[in-house]
């Protein structure tokens, strides 16, 4: 079917852009990002969307129908990694073409993942079998000869992880975008060596996410008995996030191409209790650069607020720190309805009013900001209702609408022009009905009132779990 070869679609695709730096101006969304690390120096690629007629949204949408048709991956995520491909690769004309051509650029490739141990070697039997699923000593032979044949690298050579407890999935055959036959793809080298990758690992990653959210969620359908009836437990989000990731996509040779792979690496997220002291230091001074303050402490009743809001927050990171991801994304939701929501409304208030706060700290429409935090809490009433699995996009989502409303709340209460709640929602509530009627009258300085319009002198520190041991530490 295509995307429509319609004038809102054709002038939406020529105005996007592909930035190496949070969009100055229109509306953008974080594309791939890597934190600093013991591996080299961290990145991001940002996606800079046009204030058009035709919504984000909607593009996001229709590109993810495209991809379920042809049987790939097909979550938010992927969407928008393919919208990064298919700008990054464009002409200077005939847009809607050029993506409809990049879309139809296929190739079956094959998904092996290994989830393997920051400890030592295993001294005991540890082999188990969950069905997609198995937990052996890991052999590093597979990996090594894609290394030699595909050119695969990872920060960590395969070989020196040998033997140690190593979680291995059944290989997942997928179909995938053919990136190395990708039209225009002249123009993503021009780029740079650096930028081109990055904007191809964003796919990669994007899709191993979606493959690995299936084989959790199946993981999770094979041991239900079992762990309803209490007698085993096995929790495969806590595994990815405590283990090495070193996964890999791999293809057959196919006319004139060659096999091929791609390899995809990811630290472990345990952390210290007690973080470097330099840590401590960067983040009171940016908080205390950015607010004039370094804690939420006071007995006024918008600071009492703020501190629920915070320790509901603490909660969901201590969730998270533990591989808890419905838990994590409950009390994520739950900080959002402490601080924005009202009993007996609809989830469509707490929505226009978190849209009204974070919309421009992450750089989205208000209409689309309310449309996401919208779809965060459908996630939420359905895995309430029917035991719907928590995606680690949603996880994510929900973090970041809820680590955005939490630089409101503080800049409100630095400001300390606003003492209550009510006196915070009230003004929230009118600048959502003129969003509603004419958006044109809400003026930063109106936003700043509420706290929804903080811009930052410098960005905000790493979030603890991104970091690894980086230079410096103490």
């Amino acid at each position: 079917m295509g995307i429509p070869d319609l004038p809102v679609f054709e002038e939406f695709l020529a105005a996007c852009r592909v930035l190496t730096e949070r969009p100055a101006s229109g509306v953008g969304v974080l594309l791939h990002e890597t934190a600093t690390s013991v591996h080299g120096a961290g990145s991001s690629l940002w996606l800079e969307y046009p204030r058009s007629t035709l919504q984000p949204e909607s593009m996001l949408r229709r590109l993810a129908e495209e991809l379920a048709a042809a049987g790939m991956p097909s979550t938010p995520s992927v969407a928008r990694a393919v919208l990064g491909l298919i700008v990054a690769t464009k002409g200077a004309e005939g847009h809607v073409q050029h993506a409809n051509r990049a879309l139809g650029t296929l190739r079956r490739g094959d998904f092996l993942f290994n989830f393997i141990s920051p400890g030592p070697p295993a001294a005991a039997d540890v082999r188990a079998d969950y069905g997609l699923v198995a937990v052996e000593t890991f052999d590093p032979r597979k990996l090594e000869y894609w290394a030699g044949r595909g050119g695969a690298r990872w920060p960590t050579r395969p070989g020196d992880l040998r033997g140690r407890i190593a979680f291995v999935g059944q290989v997942r055959s997928a179909t995938l975008l053919d990136t190395d036959a990708l039209p225009g793809a002249e123009r993503l080298g021009r780029q740079g060596a650096a930028a081109a990758s990055a904007i191809v690992d964003a796919y990669y990653q994007a899709a191993a996410d979606a493959l690995l959210d299936e084989v959790s969620a199946a993981t999770a359908e094979r041991l239900s008995l079992v762990e309803a009836a209490g007698i085993f437990g096995f929790d495969f989000s806590s595994v990815a996030e405590w283990s090495i990731g070193m996964h890999l996509f791999t293809w057959p040779s196919s006319g004139r191409q060659r096999a091929g792979c791609w390899a995809l690496y990811r630290e472990p997220t345990l952390l210290l209790n007690t973080p470097p002291a330099a840590i401590w230091r960067e983040a009171t001074g940016w908080l205390i650069e950015e607010f004039g303050l370094d804690s939420l402490g006071g007995d006024r009743p918008i600071e009492v607020l703020a501190q629920t809001f915070a320790r509901l927050m603490q909660d969901a990171r201590n969730h998270l720190s533990h591989g808890r991801m419905r838990e994590s994304f409950l009390y994520f939701v739950i900080a959002l309805d402490h601080l924005l929501g009202e009993d007996g409304n609809n989830t469509a208030t707490v929505g226009d009013r978190t849209g009204v706060v974070t919309h421009r700290t992450r750089s989205k429409a208000f209409a689309d900001e309310a449309r996401s935090v919208r779809q965060v809490y459908e996630a939420r009433s359905r895995l309430v209702h029917s035991g719907a699995p928590i995606t680690r996009e949603q996880l994510r989502e929900a973090e970041a609408i809820a680590q955005a409303a939490l630089w409101a709340v503080t800049r409100v209460v630095a400001d300390r022009k606003i003492g209550t709640r009510e006196e915070w929602t009230k003004r929230i509530d009118s600048l959502v009905h003129l969003f509603r009627g004419d958006p044109s009258v809400v003026t930063s300085e109106r936003l700043s009132e509420v706290g929804g319009a903080v811009s930052f002198a410098a960005a905000p520190p790493p979030v603890l779990r991104d970091r690894t041991a980086a230079a410096g530490e103490e």
